[in-house]
């Protein structure tokens, strides 16, 4: 089974400014940039696709620069690095230039080529997601990236007997509630509500197990422990 995991890189530039940032939860891929640029990166637009649907971060900056870049990406085309310049420009520090790295091709440089240099990679996965600081200009830049993961699988602990139960765990991020049918040994436990952010919806696994007497509902926010106790 395959997971993935955020990775925040950055942001570069200067310090001045509100940050603006992106919420990756359930993105498959970027699917344009738009860039206001002259002297420098005047303000920057994303969509992307979250679960099959396309979004904006909104622009991002409030200066209008004198060229105006855009591109599309194919749908099996992704952003694996981003590279640019920064430095002082009248009273700020911004983002001077940016150009766009794909598993296909590149695009830009956008803005000037002047100031101190940097690059923001994906050395695994690709990147999902941007952050910045702006005011007037993009002040500074960073991504987010999504690398790939694997699962690790623990136990089970317990009798061998009975049929294996388990769960596809691909694009599920974090479970939300547990419900245990129990009397005075565990019966059953069931999922009832699993996030998968590949399409955004809570799912629930069946009932593994008979119902017991009993049945407690656990809820909570990130589960990353799990014990329990059997009757001798």
């Amino acid at each position: 089974m395959k997971a993935s995991t955020i990775v925040k890189l950055g942001p570069c530039g200067g310090t001045a400014g509100d940050s603006k940032y992106m919420n990756c939860d359930g993105i498959n891929r970027i699917a344009k940039i738009s860039i206001s640029h002259g002297a420098g990166i005047c303000s920057f637009t994303a969509h992307y696709i979250r679960n099959g649907r396309e979004e904006s971060t909104g622009q991002w900056g409030n200066y209008y620069g004198s060229d105006i870049s855009e591109f599309e990406l194919q749908p099996n085309e992704y952003i694996i690095s981003v590279k640019g310049h920064y430095s002082n420009w009248r009273e700020w520090i911004i983002v001077r230039s940016l150009k766009f790295v794909t598993n296909m091709r590149t695009f830009g440089p956008y803005g000037q080529e002047e100031g101190i240099a940097f690059e923001l990679t994906a050395t695994s996965g690709r990147i999902v997601g941007f952050h910045v600081i702006s005011g007037k200009h993009i002040e500074a830049l960073g991504v987010y990236v999504k690398v790939p993961t694997k699962f690790k699988k623990l136990g089970p602990c317990g009798g061998g007997g009975g049929a294996e139960k388990y769960m596809d765990c691909d694009g599920i991020s974090r479970i939300v509630k547990i419900t245990v049918h129990h009397g005075g040994t565990i019966d059953s436990v069931t999922a009832l509500t699993v996030r998968f952010l590949r399409n955004g919806r809570e799912e629930s696994t069946e009932q593994w197990g008979g119902k017991g007497a009993n049945a407690t509902e656990v809820k909570f926010h990130f589960l990353s422990n799990e014990r329990n106790e059997l009757s001798k």
